[in-house]
This record gives structure tokens, sequence and C-alpha cells, in this order.
């Protein structure tokens, strides 16, 4: 019971987040609680004539909007972040902080792991080399290739704004339970992995 108890006033609390989030200027009153009431109603009668008149499609599509949505918010998160870095983009911390955690990738591998066309990844990998962030070498395991990894000047950078980067991606989930960020993260990989 208990468990239930938290489960449904957690519920309550995201949707007076996102009530407080709709309106510009709130009464504290006695009419408060009456308002927050009428929304919540009025927003569960929208959501079923939605979910009525499409069915699933319009889940689909209300789950794209979602995300469309976090994208361009982390966006706006990530330009403030650079305007106060030497980075020229986020991808700039981001390729720097995913070959700091390997040591050592080919540049397709550095790629394919932050989701970019190989040009667009190879942008990015020539401005962190002509910033002398990063270096490259044989491979010995394939001649055909070269490994690529982060010089003493890269740690150096990376070491001053790692946190405040990283912080960034943490805020997103920071105050779910972990049985939630669980569940987030399961559904996004389902998501990453069907549309790759």
């Amino acid at each position: 019971m208990e468990n239930q108890t938290l489960q449904y006033a957690r519920e309550i609390l995201s949707y007076l987040e996102e009530y407080l989030k709709q309106q510009r200027s709130i009464q504290y009153g006695e009419n408060w609680a009456v308002n927050f009431s009428k929304w919540i109603i009025k927003s569960a009668e929208e959501n079923n004539k939605a979910l009525e008149h499409n069915g699933s499609e319009m889940t689909d599509i209300l789950i794209g909007m979602h995300l469309a949505n976090l994208s361009n918010l982390l966006k706006k998160e990530q330009n403030r972040f650079v305007s106060d870095t030497p980075f020229s983009s986020f991808m700039d911390f981001q390729f720097l902080f995913i070959l700091s955690e390997h040591n050592e990738m080919t540049k397709s591998q550095l790629i394919s792991a932050n989701n970019l066309e190989m040009s667009s990844g190879i942008e990015v990998i020539n401005r962190l080399k002509r910033s002398g962030w990063i270096l490259e070498k044989q491979n010995p395991g394939d001649r055909r290739s070269k490994l690529i990894y982060v010089t003493d000047q890269g740690k150096n950078v990376l070491d001053d704004f790692r946190q405040s980067g990283l912080d960034i991606y943490k805020s997103y989930s920071a105050t779910l339970e972990d049985t939630d960020k669980s569940l987030v993260f399961k559904s996004l990989d389902i998501l990453t992995k069907l549309n790759s």
C-alpha cells in the first residue's frame, strides 16, 4: 500500500510540475487547488480524445514530439556550455570525452559511437587535431587504419570542463528514482536500436 501511495504522489507531483510550467502566473489562494484539479481533468480529457482519435499512431507522434522537444532543450544547454569554453561545438567535448574513456579508437569507431555521418565526424576530428587535443598513430591491428588518442593538452582541457559538460546530461534525469531511470534508459535504448 505504501508503494502505491508513493507512486500516486509521484504522478501528482509530475502533473503539478507540468501545470506550473504551463501557467505564467499562479494566484496562490483558496482556488489554486481547484484550478489545478480542473487542469488535470481537462488534460486527461484532451489526452483521451487524442488517443481515441488516432490510437497508437497518435502515441507514436507524441513520443516523437517529446523526443524532439527534449533534443531542442538539450541543444540550448549545449550551446550555453560551448559559449564559455574553448570548444567550437558540444560535439568537440563529446568526442574528446568518449575518446578519453576508451584511450584509443579508430576514426570510424569514434564517429559511430556518436551516431554521426562520416563527413560530419571527420570535421570534428580534424578540428580536435588542429587544436592539438588529439593525435593519430598507426593501428598495429590494421595497417589500413589509424588510431586516435587524446593528448595531454586535450586531457587538460577536458578536465577543466568535464564536470560542467556531463552535468548537462545528468540534469535531465537527476530527480528520477533509480527504477524510473532504469525504465527510461531501457526505453531509449530500444528506440535507439530500432532507429539505427
